[in-house]
Protein backbone atom coordinates (compact mmCIF):
# COMPACT_ATOMS: atom_id res chain seq x y z
CA UNK A 1 0.00 0.00 0.00
CA UNK A 2 1.19 3.52 -0.74
CA UNK A 3 2.32 4.97 2.60
CA UNK A 4 1.45 8.47 1.37
CA UNK A 5 -2.27 7.64 1.34
CA UNK A 6 -3.64 8.39 4.80
CA UNK A 7 -6.87 7.27 6.42
CA UNK A 8 -9.65 9.61 5.39
CA UNK A 9 -11.44 11.98 7.76
CA UNK A 10 -13.96 14.68 6.98
CA UNK A 11 -12.33 18.12 6.57
CA UNK A 12 -12.86 20.16 9.74
CA UNK A 13 -14.79 22.90 7.94
CA UNK A 14 -17.56 20.61 6.60
CA UNK A 15 -20.77 21.24 8.56
CA UNK A 16 -22.52 18.28 10.23
CA UNK A 17 -26.30 17.88 10.22
CA UNK A 18 -28.70 15.25 11.57
CA UNK A 19 -26.41 14.21 14.44
CA UNK A 20 -23.50 13.75 12.06
CA UNK A 21 -25.30 11.53 9.54
CA UNK A 22 -24.49 13.99 6.76
CA UNK A 23 -21.86 16.68 6.17
CA UNK A 24 -22.03 19.66 3.85
CA UNK A 25 -19.40 21.94 2.35
CA UNK A 26 -19.49 25.33 4.14
CA UNK A 27 -20.40 27.41 1.07
CA UNK A 28 -23.43 25.16 0.42
CA UNK A 29 -24.95 25.20 3.92
CA UNK A 30 -27.38 28.03 3.09
CA UNK A 31 -28.62 26.18 0.01
CA UNK A 32 -29.21 22.98 1.98
CA UNK A 33 -31.12 24.87 4.68
CA UNK A 34 -33.25 26.56 2.01
CA UNK A 35 -34.02 23.17 0.45
CA UNK A 36 -34.76 21.85 3.97
CA UNK A 37 -32.09 19.21 3.41
CA UNK A 38 -30.92 19.13 7.02
CA UNK A 39 -31.67 15.44 7.55
CA UNK A 40 -30.50 12.43 5.59
CA UNK A 41 -34.09 11.23 5.10
CA UNK A 42 -35.04 14.59 3.55
CA UNK A 43 -32.34 14.18 0.90
CA UNK A 44 -33.19 10.54 0.23
CA UNK A 45 -36.92 11.34 -0.21
CA UNK A 46 -36.64 14.73 -1.94
CA UNK A 47 -38.48 15.36 -5.22
CA UNK A 48 -36.62 18.64 -5.80
CA UNK A 49 -34.20 16.87 -8.13
CA UNK A 50 -34.31 15.53 -11.67
CA UNK A 51 -33.84 11.77 -11.70
CA UNK A 52 -31.83 10.85 -14.80
CA UNK A 53 -31.35 7.16 -13.99
CA UNK A 54 -33.21 4.96 -11.56
CA UNK A 55 -32.03 1.50 -10.53
CA UNK A 56 -33.27 -0.85 -7.84
CA UNK A 57 -30.62 0.25 -5.36
CA UNK A 58 -29.62 3.70 -6.66
CA UNK A 59 -30.93 6.95 -8.14
CA UNK A 60 -28.72 9.24 -10.23
CA UNK A 61 -30.02 12.80 -10.12
CA UNK A 62 -29.09 16.35 -11.15
CA UNK A 63 -29.97 19.59 -9.38
CA UNK A 64 -29.03 23.25 -9.16
CA UNK A 65 -27.47 24.48 -5.92
CA UNK A 66 -26.85 28.15 -5.16
CA UNK A 67 -23.58 28.30 -3.24
CA UNK A 68 -22.12 31.39 -1.58
CA UNK A 69 -20.16 31.90 -4.82
CA UNK A 70 -23.06 31.43 -7.23
CA UNK A 71 -25.18 28.66 -8.77
CA UNK A 72 -23.63 25.31 -9.66
CA UNK A 73 -25.01 22.19 -11.28
CA UNK A 74 -24.58 19.15 -9.07
CA UNK A 75 -24.95 15.40 -9.32
CA UNK A 76 -26.60 13.36 -6.57
CA UNK A 77 -26.31 9.59 -6.10
CA UNK A 78 -28.84 8.16 -3.66
CA UNK A 79 -28.11 4.59 -2.59
CA UNK A 80 -31.27 2.97 -1.31
CA UNK A 81 -31.79 0.49 1.50
CA UNK A 82 -29.58 -2.54 0.99
CA UNK A 83 -27.93 -5.22 3.08
CA UNK A 84 -24.46 -4.21 4.21
CA UNK A 85 -23.47 -7.86 3.95
CA UNK A 86 -24.26 -7.74 0.22
CA UNK A 87 -22.26 -4.51 -0.09
CA UNK A 88 -19.24 -5.98 1.70
CA UNK A 89 -19.40 -9.15 -0.40
CA UNK A 90 -19.50 -7.06 -3.56
CA UNK A 91 -16.58 -4.93 -2.45
CA UNK A 92 -14.57 -7.77 -0.92
CA UNK A 93 -12.11 -5.75 1.19
CA UNK A 94 -14.22 -2.81 2.30
CA UNK A 95 -14.19 -1.90 5.98
CA UNK A 96 -17.31 -2.84 7.90
CA UNK A 97 -18.63 0.69 8.31
CA UNK A 98 -18.54 1.77 4.70
CA UNK A 99 -21.59 2.44 2.55
CA UNK A 100 -21.60 3.29 -1.18
CA UNK A 101 -22.00 7.04 -0.62
CA UNK A 102 -19.24 7.33 1.96
CA UNK A 103 -16.99 4.98 0.00
CA UNK A 104 -17.04 7.44 -2.91
CA UNK A 105 -16.28 10.37 -0.60
CA UNK A 106 -13.32 8.45 0.81
CA UNK A 107 -12.09 7.59 -2.71
CA UNK A 108 -12.09 11.28 -3.65
CA UNK A 109 -9.75 11.93 -0.71
CA UNK A 110 -7.45 9.09 -1.78
CA UNK A 111 -7.27 10.44 -5.33
CA UNK A 112 -6.43 13.94 -4.14
CA UNK A 113 -3.63 12.58 -1.94
CA UNK A 114 -2.26 10.69 -4.97
CA UNK A 115 -2.37 13.80 -7.18
CA UNK A 116 -5.18 12.42 -9.35
CA UNK A 117 -7.65 15.02 -10.64
CA UNK A 118 -11.21 14.13 -9.63
CA UNK A 119 -14.56 15.64 -8.64
CA UNK A 120 -15.32 18.17 -5.89
CA UNK A 121 -17.49 16.95 -3.01
CA UNK A 122 -20.47 19.06 -1.98
CA UNK A 123 -21.95 16.68 0.61
CA UNK A 124 -22.22 13.04 1.60
CA UNK A 125 -23.87 10.99 4.30
CA UNK A 126 -24.95 7.57 5.49
CA UNK A 127 -27.37 5.96 7.90
CA UNK A 128 -26.88 2.36 9.02
CA UNK A 129 -29.47 0.51 11.04
CA UNK A 130 -30.27 -3.06 11.96
CA UNK A 131 -33.44 -5.00 11.21
CA UNK A 132 -32.88 -8.64 10.36
CA UNK A 133 -29.42 -7.60 9.19
CA UNK A 134 -27.48 -4.38 8.92
CA UNK A 135 -28.88 -2.11 6.18
CA UNK A 136 -28.09 1.37 4.95
CA UNK A 137 -29.09 4.50 3.09
CA UNK A 138 -26.34 6.77 1.77
CA UNK A 139 -25.79 9.59 -0.70
CA UNK A 140 -23.00 11.50 -2.42
CA UNK A 141 -23.23 14.94 -4.10
CA UNK A 142 -20.51 16.38 -6.34
CA UNK A 143 -20.11 19.42 -8.57
CA UNK A 144 -20.49 19.17 -12.31
CA UNK A 145 -17.19 19.36 -14.19
CA UNK A 146 -17.69 22.51 -16.24
CA UNK A 147 -16.05 22.71 -19.65
CA UNK A 148 -15.26 18.98 -19.74
CA UNK A 149 -16.41 16.06 -21.87
CA UNK A 150 -15.94 12.29 -21.52
CA UNK A 151 -12.72 11.30 -23.24
CA UNK A 152 -14.57 8.66 -25.27
CA UNK A 153 -16.48 11.43 -27.10
CA UNK A 154 -13.30 12.57 -28.82
CA UNK A 155 -13.27 9.45 -31.02
CA UNK A 156 -16.87 10.07 -32.14
CA UNK A 157 -16.34 13.74 -33.09
CA UNK A 158 -14.93 14.26 -36.59
CA UNK A 159 -13.98 17.86 -35.73
CA UNK A 160 -11.34 16.73 -33.21
CA UNK A 161 -7.85 16.64 -34.71
CA UNK A 162 -5.45 13.72 -34.35
CA UNK A 163 -3.08 16.05 -32.47
CA UNK A 164 -5.80 16.83 -29.93
CA UNK A 165 -6.64 13.16 -29.50
CA UNK A 166 -2.97 12.38 -28.91
CA UNK A 167 -2.75 14.99 -26.15
CA UNK A 168 -5.97 13.70 -24.59
CA UNK A 169 -4.93 10.02 -24.57
CA UNK A 170 -1.55 11.00 -23.13
CA UNK A 171 -3.29 12.87 -20.30
CA UNK A 172 -5.56 9.87 -19.64
CA UNK A 173 -2.49 7.60 -19.47
CA UNK A 174 -0.73 9.89 -17.00
CA UNK A 175 -3.79 10.04 -14.74
CA UNK A 176 -4.21 6.25 -14.94
CA UNK A 177 -0.53 5.68 -14.14
CA UNK A 178 -0.63 7.99 -11.12
CA UNK A 179 -3.84 6.35 -9.90
CA UNK A 180 -2.51 2.79 -10.07
CA UNK A 181 0.92 3.78 -8.73
CA UNK A 182 -0.86 4.83 -5.50
CA UNK A 183 -2.26 1.27 -5.16
CA UNK A 184 -5.72 2.55 -6.10
CA UNK A 185 -7.96 0.46 -8.35
CA UNK A 186 -11.23 1.47 -9.96
CA UNK A 187 -13.14 -1.67 -11.02
CA UNK A 188 -15.06 0.43 -13.60
CA UNK A 189 -11.96 1.61 -15.40
CA UNK A 190 -13.44 2.75 -18.70
CA UNK A 191 -12.42 5.52 -21.09
CA UNK A 192 -15.90 6.96 -20.42
CA UNK A 193 -14.90 7.79 -16.82
CA UNK A 194 -12.04 10.10 -17.81
CA UNK A 195 -13.12 13.68 -18.54
CA UNK A 196 -11.11 16.09 -20.69
CA UNK A 197 -10.99 19.89 -20.38
CA UNK A 198 -12.14 21.19 -23.78
CA UNK A 199 -10.58 24.66 -23.36
CA UNK A 200 -7.15 23.11 -22.89
CA UNK A 201 -7.81 20.74 -25.77
CA UNK A 202 -8.62 23.62 -28.13
CA UNK A 203 -5.11 25.13 -27.78
CA UNK A 204 -2.64 23.18 -29.96
CA UNK A 205 0.30 21.88 -27.92
CA UNK A 206 -1.29 22.82 -24.60
CA UNK A 207 -1.13 20.29 -21.71
CA UNK A 208 -4.47 18.63 -21.01
CA UNK A 209 -5.99 17.55 -17.70
CA UNK A 210 -7.78 14.19 -17.51
CA UNK A 211 -10.15 13.98 -14.54
CA UNK A 212 -11.19 10.57 -13.19
CA UNK A 213 -14.83 10.15 -12.18
CA UNK A 214 -17.30 7.62 -10.74
CA UNK A 215 -15.23 6.44 -7.78
CA UNK A 216 -17.85 4.45 -5.89
CA UNK A 217 -16.01 1.13 -6.27
CA UNK A 218 -12.42 2.36 -5.85
CA UNK A 219 -10.21 0.29 -3.54
CA UNK A 220 -6.87 0.97 -1.85
CA UNK A 221 -5.08 -2.40 -1.85
CA UNK A 222 -2.12 -3.55 0.23
CA UNK A 223 -1.54 -7.10 -1.04
CA UNK A 224 0.81 -7.40 -4.02
CA UNK A 225 -1.30 -10.23 -5.47
CA UNK A 226 -4.52 -8.24 -5.04
CA UNK A 227 -2.91 -5.24 -6.77
CA UNK A 228 -1.76 -7.39 -9.69
CA UNK A 229 -5.19 -8.98 -10.09
CA UNK A 230 -7.05 -5.66 -9.82
CA UNK A 231 -4.60 -3.99 -12.19
CA UNK A 232 -5.19 -6.64 -14.85
CA UNK A 233 -8.94 -6.20 -14.43
CA UNK A 234 -8.73 -2.39 -14.73
CA UNK A 235 -6.49 -2.58 -17.80
CA UNK A 236 -8.77 -5.13 -19.43
CA UNK A 237 -11.79 -2.89 -18.88
CA UNK A 238 -9.93 0.11 -20.25
CA UNK A 239 -8.77 -1.80 -23.34
CA UNK A 240 -12.32 -3.02 -23.99
CA UNK A 241 -13.76 0.49 -23.74
CA UNK A 242 -11.11 1.78 -26.17
CA UNK A 243 -12.10 -0.95 -28.62
CA UNK A 244 -15.78 -0.10 -28.20
CA UNK A 245 -15.26 3.61 -28.88
CA UNK A 246 -13.00 3.08 -31.88
CA UNK A 247 -9.74 4.39 -30.43
CA UNK A 248 -7.16 4.16 -33.20
CA UNK A 249 -4.25 1.76 -32.89
CA UNK A 250 -1.67 4.56 -32.80
CA UNK A 251 -3.59 6.26 -29.98
CA UNK A 252 -3.74 2.98 -28.03
CA UNK A 253 0.01 2.49 -28.51
CA UNK A 254 0.58 6.06 -27.27
CA UNK A 255 -1.52 5.34 -24.18
CA UNK A 256 0.49 2.17 -23.46
CA UNK A 257 3.81 4.01 -23.83
CA UNK A 258 2.77 6.75 -21.42
CA UNK A 259 1.01 4.45 -18.93
CA UNK A 260 4.07 2.22 -18.53
CA UNK A 261 6.52 5.13 -18.59
CA UNK A 262 9.20 4.71 -15.94
CA UNK A 263 8.22 1.12 -15.09
CA UNK A 264 10.82 -0.69 -17.14
CA UNK A 265 10.15 0.20 -20.78
CA UNK A 266 12.92 -1.07 -23.00
CA UNK A 267 14.20 0.66 -26.11
CA UNK A 268 12.11 -1.49 -28.47
CA UNK A 269 9.04 -2.01 -26.32
CA UNK A 270 7.72 -2.96 -22.90
CA UNK A 271 9.57 -4.93 -20.27
CA UNK A 272 8.61 -8.59 -20.01
CA UNK A 273 6.67 -7.94 -16.82
CA UNK A 274 4.62 -5.09 -18.27
CA UNK A 275 4.10 -6.90 -21.56
CA UNK A 276 2.79 -9.98 -19.73
CA UNK A 277 0.44 -7.82 -17.64
CA UNK A 278 -0.93 -6.11 -20.74
CA UNK A 279 -1.40 -9.43 -22.57
CA UNK A 280 -3.27 -10.84 -19.57
CA UNK A 281 -5.56 -7.78 -19.52
CA UNK A 282 -6.37 -8.04 -23.22
CA UNK A 283 -6.89 -11.81 -22.93
CA UNK A 284 -9.26 -11.27 -20.00
CA UNK A 285 -11.38 -8.85 -22.03
CA UNK A 286 -11.40 -11.13 -25.09
CA UNK A 287 -12.48 -14.09 -22.95
CA UNK A 288 -15.39 -12.07 -21.55
CA UNK A 289 -16.42 -11.09 -25.09
CA UNK A 290 -16.30 -14.73 -26.20
CA UNK A 291 -18.46 -15.79 -23.23
CA UNK A 292 -21.02 -13.11 -24.08
CA UNK A 293 -21.19 -14.25 -27.70
CA UNK A 294 -21.67 -17.88 -26.66
CA UNK A 295 -24.37 -16.94 -24.12
CA UNK A 296 -26.16 -14.79 -26.68
CA UNK A 297 -26.08 -17.64 -29.20
CA UNK A 298 -27.50 -20.09 -26.66
CA UNK A 299 -30.27 -17.67 -25.68
CA UNK A 300 -31.26 -17.21 -29.35
CA UNK A 301 -31.43 -20.97 -29.82
CA UNK A 302 -33.52 -21.39 -26.67
CA UNK A 303 -35.97 -18.77 -27.93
Amino acid sequence: MNDQIQQWHWPNDYVAFDNGLLRVRPDCVGAFEQLKWTTLDAIMDSDQVEVIRSLEARDNCVLQITTDHGPVRAFLKRHRVRSLNDWRRERGVRRAGDTPGMAEAEAVSWCRQAGVATMNIIAAGQHMYKQRSWQSNSFFISEELTGCVPACNLWHDSCITNEARSRAITAVAETARRFHAAALFHYDFYLDHFFINTQQLAIPGSPVTATLMDLQRVELLSSAFARLRAGVKDLGQFYGSCQYHGVKEQDWDLWVQNYFKGTGILRNGLSRRDSAKLRAAVARWELRQWRRRVLSRLQRRAA
